[in-house]
């Protein structure tokens, strides 16, 4: 078994993965769509495309719905940093807080990619992606109360 795998943590997709309640018809079958924010200042995010709220909120910033951010520090406090974020849907007055951002205090260009070391528990990041060692991954997967994320191995199609 090769150690030296790097996982990333996405939302599950699929008509199977959804809430009823998330669910959308149309002509083509179910879609989701995911809120989309925008970052207004260091603690704050605006709503800005309508869309569900899903425990990962991906883009520039890597937001984590609390009870996986609190996971993930359980496992390696000393290698990120979690930040409480506040997000603002102006129009109507509404916000939520419980979303983190989460950095990673280690980071690498995705040109260094292959060449990076994710043995034991480990986290890092590769321009705006999360990566989760082997070893953590099998560990949240065994502690997450969650069915709505999962682990993929590899890099993304954008990498």
């Amino acid at each position: 078994m090769n150690n030296n795998l790097k996982y990333r943590i996405e939302n599950k997709y699929g008509i199977d993965a959804l809430p009823s309640w998330v669910r959308v018809e149309n002509p083509m079958g179910y879609y989701e769509t995911v809120v989309g924010l925008e970052k207004v200042n260091e603690s704050e995010y605006e709503y800005r495309i309508s869309g569900h709220f899903r425990p990962i909120i991906n883009g520039k910033n890597n937001l984590l719905r609390k009870d996986i951010a609190d996971l993930i520090l359980k496992y390696v406090p000393e290698q990120i940093e979690l930040k409480p974020i506040k997000i603002i849907r102006k129009s109507t007055g509404e916000f939520w807080i419980d979303y983190y951002e989460l950095t990673t205090k280690k980071s690498f260009n995705h040109s260094e990619y292959d060449k990076i070391e994710s043995k034991g528990l480990m986290i890092f990041g590769v321009e705006s992606e999360i990566y989760f060692s082997n070893d953590l991954k099998d560990i949240l997967l065994n502690d997450l109360k969650t069915e709505e994320v999962e682990f993929r191995e590899g890099k993304t199609l954008f990498a």
